[in-house]
């Protein structure tokens, strides 16, 4: 029981100690000291001077990763290791997999049912042995993320190790890299974090959008620097009002001679380099040392392989490599948005639908950008990123865990 957690346990442990690991006349001591101190005693009080006397004596510890009233444990930790030995290793078939559930578990694992029909034991009895043995196991949502092919490994590999190599032998060229990637933002209030309790209310209200059928949608594209920090916000073809407030005598076309109603590869290749003039204002080029220049990282967008980056005046020499499916290293970037992302949310929660305009959310959006977001912040992902191409090598390219994406 959760009360005998804390204040019982040190209790026990000296009450064992004292009487030199005798049970019964440790358990004596034990009753004395807690009737002394006016607390209840776990039911069991032998089991429990026993169980917690010889944990202290044996690894000097009683902290647990649970309650423990005391009672005999109907699966030995050689038995909690079977099964997490089990759920480490995941399905065996071949897509692989974790397992959903325990009951799923015994159903697959005939010899793992087997133990724990002997043992008798529930699917809630094995949940709580597997937090014992394995407190930092956890049952949950899993990130659902596309298999890679064995050439996807292979460029994750090779990409990864070469960055790493490059940022270890000289970081200096991290600093260069101007990391630049497009977002779209419905202007729709999507979550709401708060405290409540859930019989008396659960429900956020809104006069705002709670689904894509509205009219408000921002859609830009960000660069941001390590030695600049917040570069560039562009609006392109697809955010409410535009084309109309660009260029209205001349929009984009696409490929058949129709105005376009979202990004072209034109389009793309002006937005790159507007980024390419601000990074090479006086004021930014000052960052830079004799024989530098910047370099640009993009993933690799369709939209992005049909644009032209060389009539831009970026060559292949100044492009940073990034693999498909690298969001993990292009993160630098990749958490701007959420950033971004996370504050356009703060301020919805407290705007009126009817007063809100497309040119208040543009302004908002770029307000966050350029005077609220933190260079540092930018700064520690550019250097995290090392952690992030040493986890992706040891992957063998594939896919790595939250702390490195």
């Amino acid at each position: 029981m959760k009360e005998f957690a804390d204040v019982h346990r040190p209790l026990a442990a000296e009450a064992y100690v004292a009487k030199k690991g005798d049970i019964p006349t440790a358990t004596a001591e034990f009753l004395t000291r807690c009737q002394n101190l006016e607390i209840k005693a776990p039911r069991d009080a032998a089991s429990f001077v026993e169980w917690w006397g010889q944990r202290w004596v044996e690894d000097g510890s009683i902290e647990g990763h649970g309650s423990n009233s005391g009672r005999k444990r109907m699966l030995s930790s050689d038995d909690g290791q079977l099964v997490v030995g089990y759920l480490k290793k995941g399905r065996a078939d071949a897509d692989g997999g974790v397992y959903g559930s325990i009951r799923e578990l015994r159903q697959e694992c005939p010899e793992v049912d087997e133990m724990l029909q002997a043992r008798g034991a529930s699917d809630s009895t094995v949940e709580r042995a597997v937090h014992y043995e394995c407190p930092e196991m956890v049952f949950g949502d899993l990130v659902v993320k596309p298999k890679y092919t064995c050439k996807q490994l292979d460029d994750r590999y090779s990409t990864a190790a070469g960055h790493l190599e490059t940022f270890t032998t000289s970081f200096r060229v991290g600093q260069r890299v101007i990391w630049i990637d497009a977002k779209t933002m419905p202007m729709q209030v999507n979550s709401k974090k708060g405290w409540f309790i859930p019989s008396e209310k659960d429900t956020f209200e809104t006069t705002l959008p709670t689904n894509l059928k509205q009219p408000l949608v921002l859609k830009y594209y960000i660069a941001v620097n390590y030695l600049l920090g917040a570069l560039e916000l562009v609006f392109y073809t697809g955010t409410t009002g535009m084309p109309a407030d660009r260029n209205p005598g001349a929009p984009y076309k696409t490929k058949k001679g129709k105005k376009a109603s979202g990004v072209t590869s034109m389009e793309v290749n002006d937005i790159m380099k507007l980024v390419k003039e601000k990074a090479e204002e006086p004021g930014n080029m000052a960052h830079l040392r004799r024989g530098e220049h910047w370099l640009y990282s993009w993933d690799n967008d369709k939209i992005h392989k049909g644009a032209d980056m060389s009539k831009m005046g970026i060559k292949r020499e100044h492009r940073f490599d990034l693999p498909e499916l690298s969001s993990d290293m292009h993160k630098t970037v990749e958490h701007v948005h959420g950033w971004l992302d996370h504050h356009m949310q703060v301020w919805l929660q407290k705007q009126n639908r009817k007063e809100l305009t497309i040119d208040a959310c543009k302004q908002q959006l770029q307000h966050l950008f350029y005077n609220v977001l933190k260079k540092e912040s930018i700064q520690r992902d550019v250097e995290s990123l090392v952690e992030t191409y040493e986890a992706i090598v040891l992957a063998g390219g594939g896919h790595v865990t939250s702390q490195f994406r």
